[in-house]
């Protein structure tokens, strides 16, 4: 676990956001909010977990913060009577809500949790295989992994207290769609970025 000089700060960053929030927003009934905390510390632990044998690049720690911020942002934070997440950005669609902020955070965040993945594939396959069509189509596959896994735990917080706010199956495909474009826009630019070794 032990963290490197320029890693350090995220660790922090983590920490304060995830208290901060916690202060702010916290009650008995804010499921969503509980869920959402409960995700960013275990994937947490899992990079500090594995940080000694992989050794995470800051811009991508860089990514995992600023989502983690967004994404807990995103359900907390009221503007103009409704969530950040229910808020469309860009609309594109009048019969489907799209594009939503919630869509935008969930292809950042897993766009970077796509880039992690690939810095631990990097490291142990040769330098002419990491940009193989193959490699990135598994490191895709396994971003959306990802983003399935938090489908699944907002599923079980519903679940477990159906009174949570966390959205119905419209949403939920809408928030994988999301994962894919991270996914895909991920490992379309990380072999342009590849050769500067930003992510290896």
């Amino acid at each position: 676990m032990p963290l490197s000089r320029a890693q350090a700060p995220f660790l922090i960053l983590i920490v304060l956001i995830l208290i901060g929030f916690g202060f702010a927003y916290f009650t008995p009934t804010n499921y969503e909010l509980m869920a959402h905390l409960g995700m960013i510390i275990g994937f947490t632990i899992l990079v500090l977990a594995t940080n000694k044998k992989v050794r995470y690049p800051p811009v991508i720690l860089s990514g995992l913060t600023a989502w983690a911020f967004l994404h807990l942002a995103g359900s907390n934070v009221i503007v103009g009577g409704s969530a950040l997440y229910d808020r469309v950005i860009f609309p594109v669609a009048s019969s489907l809500p799209i594009i939503r902020y919630d869509q935008i955070v969930h292809a950042i965040g897993f766009g970077f949790a796509t880039a992690l993945i690939y810095h631990i594939i990097a490291s142990r396959v040769p330098d002419g295989a990491r940009n193989s069509a193959i490699i990135l189509l598994v490191i895709a596959l396994a971003g959306l992994g990802i983003g399935a896994i938090n489908e699944m735990v907002e599923f079980i917080t519903i679940a477990i207290f159906p009174t949570a706010d966390i959205g119905g199956y419209e949403n939920t495909l809408l928030d994988l769609f999301g994962d894919f474009v991270g996914a895909i826009l991920a490992v379309i630019i990380i072999p342009l970025i590849n050769s500067k070794k930003i992510m290896t």
